[in-house]
């Protein structure tokens, strides 16, 4: 301190999101959002891949995974479709199923948890789409799915 009452210490530096390791990424997601929280190593290995943008890895990305989730998600919505008899009409279904898994409906969610910040993403990317936010929601879903459920 000085005598002022100002500190002379620097405020702490911040790491760039493209420099912080996986496992980091996923302790803060496990902060921000605690369904998330993905134990054994196959699990966390996933968990990596479904932050994974195709810019960084053309093989290892979240693409499979978010089908895997968009699918776990439909196979939810529609169970609760059929436990209710006023949504069994073709337009209800589609409206209060389908619908619940657009990208418009998703990438609110996880902007609010941050997925943005913790995803991985090729150098050439500056900015994060709602598509890719609404895709790693889904893998994150996936992998819920994959980890979490009897084959």
């Amino acid at each position: 301190m000085t005598a002022a009452g100002r500190s002379t210490h620097a405020p702490p530096m911040t790491v760039p999101s493209f420099l912080r390791r996986p496992e980091e990424r996923l302790a803060d997601l496990q902060i921000r959002a605690p369904c998330f929280t993905f134990t054994g190593s196959a699990a966390r290995e996933l968990a990596v891949v479904a932050l994974t943008h195709s810019s960084l890895s053309a093989s290892r990305n979240n693409v499979e995974l978010a089908r895997v989730g968009e699918a776990s998600g439909r196979l939810a919505a529609t169970k609760a479709i059929y436990r209710r008899a006023d949504l069994h009409s073709g337009q209800a279904y589609d409206l209060y199923g389908w619908s619940r898994f657009a990208t418009k409906n998703l990438a609110p969610i996880a902007r609010r948890i941050g997925l943005q910040e913790l995803m991985r993403l090729g150098r050439g990317t500056a900015v994060v789409s709602d598509e890719m936010v609404a895709r790693a929601l889904l893998a994150l879903i996936g992998v819920l799915e994959l980890t979490f459920t009897t084959p």
